[in-house]
């Protein structure tokens, strides 16, 4: 019995009338830079950012692809040993996907490898992502540490160009925007 939680905001998920409510939770939103670092794998659709996020925090993870890039994050993600290789949606039975999900559960080197992964990847911020959210930032940016992740300030100089800002936020990086150094002789 595996406790599980099922995120239905984006549609194609339908909370049942029948099920264990003991094993299943159903939510409609959910941030996954909090619930993921909670869970040891995801199943998803495969799009950039979940997969990202999963590997992230150190996941196994197993894509259900339905849609163009989401086949190659499958192909990707069985590559790099994170996970097994998904099923596309369109094939999915209780019969091949069953073994899927044991496989994803059951072999812990699919977690070890995301997790070693997860400690190399750097999130960038855009200079002018954080001005109306800076105390989210700071949060986001204070977990991906946590997790040894490194964090780049993207486009420096398109901005507001605050040093005590970046100083506050601790970033790793900065990526200068070449507006501010092109007429440096």
């Amino acid at each position: 019995k595996i406790p599980a939680i099922i995120n239905t905001a984006d549609g194609g998920l339908i909370k049942p009338e029948k099920f264990n409510s003991e094993l299943i939770y159903f939510v409609s939103q959910v941030p996954y830079h909090w619930i993921f670092p909670k869970m040891y794998a995801v199943i998803h659709h495969g799009g950039t950012g979940t997969t990202h996020l999963a590997i992230k925090y150190g996941c196994a993870t197993m894509i259900i692809p339905h849609f163009i890039d989401q086949f190659v994050w499958d192909k990707i993600i069985s590559e790099l040993g994170v996970g097994p290789k998904g099923i596309k949606i369109s094939r999915i039975t209780n019969k091949n996907l069953e073994p899927k999900v044991l496989e994803l559960l059951n072999n812990r080197s699919f977690k070890e490898k995301s997790a070693k992964i997860g400690n190399k990847i750097v999130f960038e911020i855009i200079e002018s992502d954080g001005k109306e959210n800076y105390d989210e930032v700071l949060e986001l940016i204070n977990k991906a540490k946590k997790y040894g992740s490194k964090i780049s300030i993207d486009d420096f100089g398109t901005g507001y160009s605050n040093f005590e800002y970046l100083m506050k936020l601790k970033v790793d990086y900065i990526k200068i925007d070449g507006s501010m150094i092109k007429n440096i002789d």
